[in-house]
């Protein structure tokens, strides 16, 4: 920015800088009767001689720059306010985060009760069936029994959309996505090993465990896995975790097909 001004006094005490009409800067002009040139704050600037009505104006100028700003007051009392609002934003938050992480933890216990409940049932139901074998290992479990399946439609003499039929429930834990699957087939798609009906029973899961207990020489004993062969009892062990920590759910189900 360059701030021009114009000398016509040839008296050096009366020179001035003015900005914008407003004189701010005494300065000496070089020579007598001609524009002066002068550096201040990095600016070229010319002058001129001014009067004491401009020397009026020069104090007003300064006590009004004095007067733009905050006072010390005003900044605490906006950093105390900031602050407050901060505090409460952060604890209203906070507690939203830990009612959710509680939601969470008691979603999984259902699910997890929902599943037991479900593989207690199948197991019941389970039977010795031909061409439909239990085959089970320690992630993994194929069980013949009831499932309930939609109904043929080709059929005249069903009328439910849903009907019970024999064939087959597996349960296996997906170690990619931490999740416990449930798939069915009725007794044709069994055959085939295809099972076209497949849940998400419980997410955020660990591992899975299955322990089949079985009548040997010695009396029953834990296997890790059994071969066309019902178990007397099962022994099934979840663990998943929370925002907490690990948690280890176990039960023995019994199964009434077995040896």
């Amino acid at each position: 920015m360059i701030m021009k001004h114009f000398a016509t006094d040839k008296s050096d005490e009366n020179l001035k800088r003015v900005y914008d009409g407003a004189p701010v800067l005494d300065c000496l002009k070089d020579r007598p009767g001609k524009r002066s040139r002068c550096l201040s704050w990095g600016l070229r600037s010319t002058y001129r001689s001014t009067d004491n009505k401009a020397s009026s104006k020069l104090i007003c100028f300064l006590k009004n720059r004095n007067l733009c700003g905050f006072t010390l007051v005003e900044i605490l009392l906006t950093v105390t306010l900031f602050s407050m609002c901060s505090l409460a934003i952060y604890k209203v938050f906070s507690s939203g985060i830990k009612l959710w992480a509680r939601a969470q933890h008691f979603a999984i216990e259902e699910d997890l009760s929902i599943f037991l409940d479900k593989f207690s049932e199948d197991l019941r139901n389970s039977f010795y069936y031909t061409g439909i074998h239990f085959n089970g290992t320690e992630s993994r479990l194929s069980i013949p029994t009831f499932v309930l399946t939609p109904a043929d439609e080709r059929s005249l003499q069903v009328s439910e959309e849903l009907i019970t039929q024999i064939g087959a429930v597996k349960y296996y834990l997906d170690f990619e996505t931490h999740t416990i699957h449930r798939a069915q087939a009725n007794y044709a798609q069994a055959l085939d090993g295809h099972y076209p009906d497949d849940r998400i029973l419980v997410s955020s899961v660990n591992s899975l465990r299955f322990v089949y207990y079985m009548p040997g020489a010695k009396g029953v004993a834990p296997y890790s896995k059994t071969n066309e062969v019902i178990p007397t009892a099962i022994y099934v062990e979840i663990k998943y975790s929370d925002e907490r920590s690990e948690h280890v759910l176990g039960r023995i189900i019994s199964v009434p097909a077995g040896v």
